[in-house]
């Protein structure tokens, strides 16, 4: 924690703590949930995988399969909004945190991220749309760095 120099009512300087504000601590709550959507996300992505891979390979018509995993895809597509919300809300955070550039830059990287990641959801290439899960990764692995750097609630 830095020290910064403040004058008390006298005008003699005192030091003050920069302790984390209410809105640091904010921005450290909204970067784990956007975590622990992401987790999720992958989760749903895998059960719907999984579904048609065990049902395909146990003789039921694909048809059914792709059908018994819409609920899984469902909650694939509506957890992918909940994470364009909380991912607007943290970039806010990091402005209302008066958070460091590199910090805010960072945090407002998922943007284009979550956009690519849009993109690349609904390309009819194969092989392009592979790389949905690899930028899915990126976002990730962006999302536990700027948890760990930023967490306000001790180390």
């Amino acid at each position: 924690m830095s020290v910064h120099s403040a004058s008390n009512t006298s005008g003699v300087a005192v030091a003050a703590s920069s302790r984390p504000t209410v809105w640091a601590h904010a921005y450290s709550i909204v970067s784990a949930v956007l975590g622990v959507l992401l987790l999720a996300q992958f989760l749903f992505a895998g059960l719907a995988v999984f579904t048609i891979m065990d049902e395909s390979g146990s003789g039921t018509a694909a048809a059914r399969s792709l059908s018994d995993a819409d609920t899984f895809w469902g909650l694939h597509f509506f957890n992918a909004l909940l994470i364009a919300l909380a991912i607007l809300v943290l970039v806010g955070m990091a402005f209302a945190a008066r958070k460091p550039r590199r910090t805010t830059l960072l945090t407002a990287l998922f943007v284009p991220l979550y956009i690519l990641q849009a993109v690349l959801a609904f390309t009819p290439l194969a092989p392009i749309s592979a790389v949905h899960v690899l930028n899915a990764l990126v976002i990730l692995a962006l999302a536990g760095y700027v948890v760990r750097s930023n967490w306000a609630f001790g180390r």
